[in-house]
């Protein structure tokens, strides 16, 4: 009984040492990779915050800001560079086409509900109509075996 406490004892004392161990490493990770991304942190922001001037400096959709020829615009790149960004200047137009259709999408998405639901009382309409035709069908088809029947009856002779 004893030596069974203390091998338990001594379980939960290496379990302890493990998890300590692994908070001490998980400091050291902390520390090492707060050092070496603050500076990448600190640039990113003042870029953003550059970006984010420069935006509202620049009033209008960037897709009219990209169509725009090269020569009214302050482009901050070299001349020779200028042919290399043409074909980019494509893709990034049609990208920002496509986001435009995408986000025309998300917006008209919650009055999708609504026409799903005019759609499913449209089709249900649309099979009452059915067997509503489907009965009416029926009852014609009787209704000319009943004439048959009587003009039968009227005229036997007709009947070949």
């Amino acid at each position: 009984m004893w030596l069974q406490q203390i091998t338990n004892i001594q379980a939960e004392i290496y379990q302890k040492n493990l998890e300590i161990e692994l908070l001490r490493k998980g400091k050291r990770y902390s520390q090492c990779a707060s050092s070496l991304l603050a500076p990448k942190c600190h640039t990113l922001q003042s870029m953003n915050k550059s970006f984010g001037s420069s935006a509202k400096k620049r009033r209008g959709s960037p897709r009219q800001r990209l169509l725009k020829p090269l020569c009214q615009q302050n482009l901050p790149s070299e001349a020779f560079h200028h042919r290399n960004m043409v074909p980019w200047l494509e893709l990034v137009v049609t990208f920002i086409e496509r986001l435009a259709n995408h986000l025309e999408t998300i917006r008209n998405t919650p009055h999708a509900e609504a026409h799903l639901e005019k759609m499913n009382k449209a089709l249900a309409k649309m099979a009452l109509l059915m067997t509503e035709t489907q009965d009416l069908a029926e009852n014609v088809l009787k209704w000319q075996e009943q004439q048959k029947e009587v003009s039968s009856c009227i005229h036997p002779q007709n009947i070949s």
